[in-house]
């Protein structure tokens, strides 16, 4: 059976090079009758912060919580589910429709297992990796986690 969940469709190629995650819930939200704006998610809702190099290795926060970058540039990382069911949970409480919808995280289940919310005229999230291959075990990022950035010392920068 084919079902067609009505969605609004957001080109992202211009303005939002980088925000595949905020654009794709901000169609989700406006399919469930929240009329919000992809700026306005991304500023208000989408825990973001920036990256930075630090002797040949990026630094920055996980993107398994926040987002690293700028969605709206190629400085754009990418993030995971937990930082998007973070965004969309703000979403809904900012916009009074927080009583209304559960967000669910079910990273892991198969697109055919999605088809459920699918059939019961949900939209859905989804996300994948590249022609569907599968993901190296824990959590995968270039993102250098354990060391903070290095701030300038009493006297000078370095």
């Amino acid at each position: 059976m084919k079902k067609i969940v009505p969605a609004p469709y957001i080109d992202q190629t211009a303005r939002w090079v980088n925000g595949c995650e905020s654009i794709s819930s901000v169609m989700l939200l406006q399919a469930v009758g929240i009329p919000i704006d992809p700026d306005v998610f991304i500023e208000r809702d989408l825990p973001h912060a920036p990256y930075w190099e630090q002797e040949g290795r990026l630094y920055g926060p996980d993107p398994m919580f926040v987002y690293p970058g700028d969605p709206h540039d190629h400085t754009g990382y990418g993030c995971y589910a937990p930082c998007i069911v973070q965004a969309l949970q703000s979403a809904l409480a900012h916009e009074g429709a927080a009583d209304r919808f559960e967000v669910l995280d079910v990273s892991g289940e198969t697109a055919a297992q999605l088809c459920r919310f699918i059939d019961e005229g949900m939209p859905v999230v989804f996300w994948a990796t590249l022609d569907f291959t599968p993901v190296p075990a824990g959590r995968w990022h270039r993102l250098c986690l354990e060391v903070p950035r290095a701030l300038p010392a009493a006297g000078g920068l370095r």
